[in-house]
């Protein structure tokens, strides 16, 4: 029986190496160097063992088999196509012979190491020393110093131990109290101690006296046994400043008129008759007002009005006078308000004779503005209308050119005088002042005054 083994195992070999050696152009094309393929090794001649004598089979008899029924058909006769013919494959080409690599040069034999030295035994460590023993640490014998300081205020339940305090401008320091730990003697700041570790101030202490608006600081250190100062323990107190009293005016000088307010003052008299004044003036705070008269001019004053008490403002008074001398007589009256504030004199000149002296009636003054509310950049009409049988010598302010001056020459008619006041961005006060000018007598001023009110304009942002 033949072994299949014997001719599968170099058939496998030479089928491998035809295989590399057919590869192995291409690889040497491809610029990478490929060391020969070496032969394969000689494979062991596989023993051919004897095999053992087989029994014999015994013979059997078959029995024959009836025929098959039906007749199997004959099949037809198919003619298969010719296959075409497969391309001839291309002969490699032959590879080109590979040089010979150089012999691997023998590599030296190493000569061998030297045995390492014995090391020596090391000695055995000696036992450490014992350790001293502990010392304590000792506790100081001298603490630092210790201040604390505490002042109490009105106003406060409670004192300030440290940092500032405000007052109000009409409360105290009341106490300071200063104290300490671990010292001998402490020192104060704005105060004395006397070199005492602890005490007490109060009010009444020129030390603790404080004027409003004024801020004072205190302080208080101490020092230990061993002269070792503490630091500062520092406190403020800071007193408000007293509130601002508001500014009070004085009243307006006062206008003297005759029996009433609605005559003219007399500007002539007769020697020992009675005259006749009424005297009046207004407050710009509205407090109550007196009158002062001084009836010959050495700056005493003769008469009040009233006697006690004041009364409100813009309130007449009258009052008499009689002159036993003839000749021109001058007298003033001041106006002063319940707080003490006096108005600037008011002085009236008349003649004393033996002939009764009639003075023509006061003028007939007014004025008004066409609209009292304007906007911002319009202007307004002003009128004054005078009405005087008599000259009087005018003065507008407030209109455009600041101010206007014209003669009223007197009639029976009233007259209007018209004037532009100017382009007005703000209010604007027009007062007008008309003085009379009567050969012989004089008579006082008439005063008028208006206001225009201007709506801000509104600036777009």
């Amino acid at each position: 029986m033949i072994n299949r083994n014997t001719f599968s195992k170099p058939l496998l070999g030479a089928t491998i190496g035809l295989v590399f050696l057919s590869f192995f152009p291409l690889v040497s094309l491809a610029g990478i160097y490929v060391p020969p393929i070496p032969a394969p090794p000689q494979l062991p001649t596989v023993p051919n063992p004897t095999l053992p004598n087989l029994p014999s089979v015994p013979t059997t008899t078959v029995p024959a088999l009836p025929p098959l029924s039906p007749v199997v058909p004959t099949l037809p006769t198919t003619t298969l196509p010719t296959p075409p013919n497969l391309p001839e494959v291309p002969t490699l080409p032959t590879p080109p012979t590979l040089p010979t690599p150089p012999p691997v040069p023998n590599i030296p034999t190493l000569p061998p190491l030297p045995n390492p030295p014995t090391l020596p035994t090391p000695p055995t460590n000696p036992a450490p020393p014992p350790l001293p023993p502990a010392v304590p640490i000792p506790v100081p014998t001298n603490p630092p110093a210790k201040a604390f300081l505490s002042i109490w205020t009105d106003g406060y339940a409670t004192p300030i131990t440290s940092g500032s305090r405000s007052i109000g401008s009409s409360d105290n320091i009341t106490r300071l109290s200063w104290s300490s730990a671990h010292a001998t003697a402490c020192e104060g700041n704005g105060f004395s101690t006397n070199g005492h570790d602890s005490g007490n101030l109060y009010n009444g202490d020129a030390s603790l006296a404080i004027d409003p608006g004024d801020t004072n600081t205190y302080g208080v250190r101490c020092k230990n046994s061993v002269n070792v100062w503490s630091d500062w323990t520092t406190i403020s107190i800071a007193k408000d400043n007293l509130p601002v009293t508001p500014t009070n005016s004085a009243p307006t000088a006062p206008v003297i008129k005759g029996a009433d307010m609605s005559t003219a003052a007399p500007v002539g008299t007769v020697i020992n008759e009675v005259t006749y004044f009424t005297v009046k003036a207004t407050d710009p705070d509205s407090d109550d007002i007196a009158y002062l008269v001084d009836w010959d001019l050495d700056n005493n004053v003769d008469e009040r009005l009233p006697n006690a008490n004041y009364v409100s403002e813009g309130t007449p008074q009258n009052t008499t006078y009689t002159w036993a001398t003839l000749g021109s007589k001058s007298f003033q009256v001041q106006a002063v308000d319940d707080k003490g504030n006096k108005s600037a004199w008011t002085t009236h000149t008349l003649v004393v004779s033996d002939v009764t002296v009639t003075p023509p009636a006061p003028p007939q003054v007014s004025l008004s503005v066409d609209k009292s509310l304007i906007r911002s950049g319009d202007r307004t009409k002003v009128r004054a209308k005078i009405k005087a049988g008599y000259v009087l010598d005018c003065k507008l302010a407030g209109v455009a050119g600041g101010v206007e001056n014209f003669i009223h020459p007197g009639g029976a008619s009233e007259v209007t005088y018209p004037y532009d006041t100017e382009y007005l961005s703000a209010a604007q006060t027009v007062q007008l002042e008309c003085t009379p000018n009567v050969t012989g007598v004089t008579l006082q001023s008439e005063i008028r005054s208006a206001r225009v009110n201007v709506i801000p304009g509104v600036q777009e942002v």
